[in-house]
């Protein structure tokens, strides 16, 4: 039994996957249309520029970001401390979480702070686009660029993912 959803948003031109969410989180920030990269249809990405965004929708971007920050940040120090557990050759700590744990603490608060810095970029990125006139339709990225528009919630959660396991295989 899963306990996660992954939703993929897909071209209706020809099912080209070109935006992701977990759980069915998104902070709908982003351009409004972009042009399939496998059919050049172009296609409603069902986000909007910040500018666009009504008041309720920016305390939703405002709620989802603090939600991704800690979440973020909590797995990013989870996995920091235990990486440093097993480079000490120490088990890895059986509890999941530990506040006075000072690694736990530093990257749970750098990694939380990159996604605020990440998410303050988007908006400002968003706001030159919708200055832009006429607007412009882009090629929509594949999901592996590195876009921070589209499937940015994998492209977080790959990261302390990969360092662990890079990190458990160097201590083999």
């Amino acid at each position: 039994m899963a306990f996660y959803r992954i939703t993929f948003r897909k071209c209706p031109g020809c099912g080209f996957a070109f935006d992701s969410s977990l759980f069915g989180l998104s902070s709908r920030l982003g351009p409004a249309a972009g042009s399939c990269p496998r059919c050049a249809k172009v296609v409603a990405t069902g986000r909007r520029e910040w500018s666009d965004l009504a008041f309720a929708d920016r305390l939703s971007f405002g709620a989802v970001s603090t939600f991704y920050a800690v979440v973020f940040g909590w797995i990013c120090g989870w996995f920091a401390r235990n990486i440093v557990a097993m480079h000490a050759g120490e088990r890895a700590p059986t509890d999941t979480f530990s506040a006075s744990d000072p690694t736990f603490r530093i990257v749970a608060v750098v990694a939380a702070l990159l996604v605020v810095m990440t998410q303050v970029w988007r908006v400002l990125r968003s706001n030159h686009r919708a200055a832009e006139l006429p607007r412009v339709v882009r090629a929509l990225p594949y999901f592996y660029e590195a876009s921070l528009d589209f499937g940015l919630q994998m492209k977080f959660l790959l990261v302390p993912v990969l360092v662990y396991f890079v990190a458990d295989v160097l201590e083999r």
